[in-house]
């Protein structure tokens, strides 16, 4: 991305810079640059036609599974990160995509606000570490559900 900005005869934005921007136009940069993670990602590991690589992309790209990452992730992404994603979440949306509820819905554009901050930075090592791992958690969600839900039911029965 740098040098197509040095080609047009601009920089990469400064921290400063991105940290003025309105979370949801960090969210509006950030969505597609997860959309094109998620489909450079299908593209290269299931052959098909355009209709099929399209349905694979949704199960990743909906709500639900980016605020899943989101959780799957917490313990993997700094303070700062965490922050970004916080402000992207508190932002008021008009609206709500049909198939997710308010919860899922903000922390996918905290999700999306955090990687358009990356992205404006020139930070893309960051986010190829964290699109890594969220699509590694969103690949196998029902085995780390389970393993979660396993984790609580030991908690609760220890505070018995």
């Amino acid at each position: 991305m740098e040098a197509f900005l040095d080609k047009i005869g601009m920089d990469t934005m400064n921290e400063q810079g991105v940290r003025q921007m309105n979370p949801l136009v960090l969210a509006y940069i950030g969505d597609s640059v997860y959309d094109l993670y998620i489909r450079t990602y299908i593209v290269h590991k299931q052959k098909g036609m355009v209709n099929e690589l399209n349905k694979k992309a949704v199960g990743f790209v909906k709500a639900g599974s980016q605020a899943f990452a989101v959780r799957a992730l917490d313990d993997f992404l700094t303070e700062e990160e965490k922050g970004m994603i916080r402000r992207g979440r508190n932002q008021k949306s008009i609206s709500v995509p049909r198939n997710a509820n308010m919860s899922e819905y903000r922390y996918a554009t905290g999700f999306e606000a955090m990687l358009g901050a990356l992205f404006l930075r020139g930070d893309k090592d960051r986010i190829q570490d964290i699109m890594v791992k969220a699509i590694h958690a969103i690949e196998n969600r029902e085995t780390i559900e389970k393993e979660l839900m396993e984790m609580k039911k030991g908690g609760d029965e220890n505070e018995s």
